[in-house]
C-alpha cells in the first residue's frame, strides 16, 4: 500500500470518529437544575438566613420514608405556618420532579404512589410570622 493511501485513511478514519463523537454528544439530554437557576442564585442569600431559621426552631423536621409514604414531622411550633411547600428534587431527571402544597400540621403523610423510584432531595420550606424556613434533606425512594 503506497504511503499516500494510508495518510488517506487516516484521515478519513478521524474524520469519521469526530463526526460521531460530535453526534452522541448533541443527542445527549441534558436537564439543567432549574429553569430559572439564575433567579434562585439571586436568592440564595435568602434561602441561607431560611436555613439557619431551621435551628432556631426546637428541633429540626423528620423525614422518614416506608415503601408506600413519605412522612415528615414538624414541631408545635409550626402550627401557625403558612406557605408550606415540599418540593421533592430528582437530581438524575427534572421529569421526576414533585411539588406539593400543604396546611400546617404537625404530621404530613405524602403517598409515593407514581413517583418514580431513586434518590431525591425533599426541600422543605414555610413561613412563620415573618420569618422564612427552608430544609433539605436527601432521600432515596425504595
Amino acid at each position: 500500500m503506497h504511503w499516500g493511501w494510508k495518510i488517506t485513511a487516516v484521515y478519513i478514519t478521524f474524520v469519521i470518529g469526530i463526526l460521531t463523537l460530535v453526534f452522541k454528544a448533541s443527542s445527549e439530554r441534558v436537564d439543567l437544575v432549574s429553569k430559572d437557576y439564575y433567579a434562585q442564585e439571586l436568592a440564595y442569600s435568602k434561602r441561607l438566613e431560611a436555613q439557619r431559621n431551621i435551628s432556631l426552631l426546637s428541633s429540626p423536621p423528620v423525614v422518614k420514608i416506608d415503601a408506600t409514604t413519605l412522612h415528615l414531622s414538624l414541631t408545635d411550633e409550626c402550627a401557625q405556618a403558612y406557605n408550606c411547600s415540599i418540593h421533592l428534587y430528582c437530581p438524575s431527571n427534572a421529569a421526576n420532579d414533585r411539588q406539593f402544597e400543604f396546611p400546617a400540621a404537625e404530621e404530613i403523610a405524602i403517598p409515593f404512589g407514581d413517583i418514580v423510584k431513586g434518590i431525591y432531595v425533599v426541600k422543605l420550606s414555610f413561613t412563620i410570622g415573618d420569618k422564612e424556613y427552608y430544609y433539605e434533606q436527601a432521600i432515596e425512594h425504595p
